[in-house]
């Protein structure tokens, strides 16, 4: 510790412990800068809201002293405010994978607000849950922070780092978090949460919201929920149509009526939702008994990450995964193997490469 970090601590301690010179309330910050002599009007998982109407969030105080609310301002500030501190760290060094502790911690006291802290938390949470693969997880935050944004009638918050949310505010979507759902046990956990955020939103309510909720519950095996969801009437829009399009498709495999799916897809394969057409095809594809259909499905597959790996990494990580499966059960151990190194080495953070680890960063994959 150098000298001069040691005279300003003592004088910051000395500063802190000086007799008042009037009725007020101090605040130490984590910068240690000392606010003295202020009136607290308010406080709150927010943050400090001084007299003057100045704002201090929770992340930035170390302590305080306060004529009222001692006690409960010191359980909030510990039970919040270190939290939020490492949510800001982390998302200012990108390391999203330890966002979900911290995020989760504090989320259920933020679901009603719409401040800038909030929307942080939300944001964390998101963001946190996609870096672990639980991208059904990652539904019901991403649709507060849709929310929150159009409550605001802004289209984006300052965040610590260099990642933003992108977000259509017309039909509710984000590139970031595509409609489809590979895991049915955290798409039943996350169906009840969903459905919660979307019944807060305002209405009119946006028509991808319904896309989202029916294909989540889709994914959880309710398909009358889906259904009753997404509607039997076309869509206002081609692109939400085409949305619409893919989660009836979904419907009819999960009904095994293969060739219904096909018809459903094949015409998508000329639009702007190819790539989830592919995966899909291929999906219908790889569960026919017949071995040329199942090969045509293989390369409807391979051409995810051949076409799509960088800006649909889980897509294309989901159809490696589907081509490796489907290899091993046709007998060809070498194929299989090569497309496993691929889908690690390749897309080692998605879904599907953590399913392969259980959850941990993979090494690179090898032949033994």
């Amino acid at each position: 510790m150098s000298t001069g970090f040691r005279l300003a601590l003592l004088a910051a301690v000395l500063c802190w412990l000086a007799p008042r010179t009037g009725r007020g309330d101090h605040i130490v910050l984590r910068n240690q800068d000392v606010i003295r002599d202020v009136e607290v009007v308010s406080f709150d998982e927010d943050g400090v809201k001084l007299k003057s109407g100045r704002v201090i969030t929770l992340d930035q105080i170390e302590q305080a002293k306060l004529d009222n609310g001692q006690e409960k301002f010191n359980q909030l500030l510990q039970e919040v405010g270190g939290h939020l501190y490492r949510l800001r760290h982390l998302l200012r060094v990108g390391d999203y994978r330890e966002l979900t502790t911290h995020a989760e911690a504090i989320h259920g006291r933020y679901a009603s607000r719409t401040s800038d802290t909030a929307y942080l938390v939300f944001q964390s949470l998101m963001w946190g849950r996609l870096a672990e693969g639980k991208r059904e997880l990652a539904l019901e935050p991403y649709l507060r922070c849709f929310e929150l944004l159009r409550k605001r009638d802004v289209d984006r918050l300052p965040l610590p780092g260099e990642r933003t949310l992108k977000i259509d505010k017309a039909t509710g979507l984000t590139p970031d978090l595509q409609p489809v759902w590979f895991d049915s046990r955290l798409a039943k956990d996350a169906l009840e949460p969903v459905y919660q955020a979307i019944t807060q939103m305002k209405t009119p309510r946006p028509t991808g919201v319904r896309i989202y909720f029916g294909s989540l519950a889709l994914a959880a095996g309710d398909q009358d929920r889906a259904m009753q969801a997404i509607g039997e009437s076309p869509y206002p829009t081609a692109n939400l149509e085409l949305h619409r399009q893919l989660v009836l498709a979904q419907r009819e495999l999960a009904a095994e009526r293969l060739a219904a799916a096909e018809a459903l897809l094949q015409p998508l394969l000329n639009s702007a939702q190819r790539p989830q057409a592919l995966y899909w095809l291929g999906v219908a594809r790889t569960s026919s008994p017949s071995p040329a259909v199942r090969q045509a499905g293989l390369l409807d597959l391979l051409r995810l990450p051949a076409s799509y790996g960088e800006s649909q990494p889980d897509l294309s990580a989901a159809g490696l995964h589907r081509v490796m499966v489907t290899l091993n059960a046709m007998k060809d151990a070498r194929g299989a193997v090569a497309v496993r190194r691929e889908l690690l080495d390749g897309y080692g953070q998605t879904y599907h490469a953590l399913k392969i680890t259980k959850g941990k960063r993979p090494p690179p994959a090898t032949d033994e």
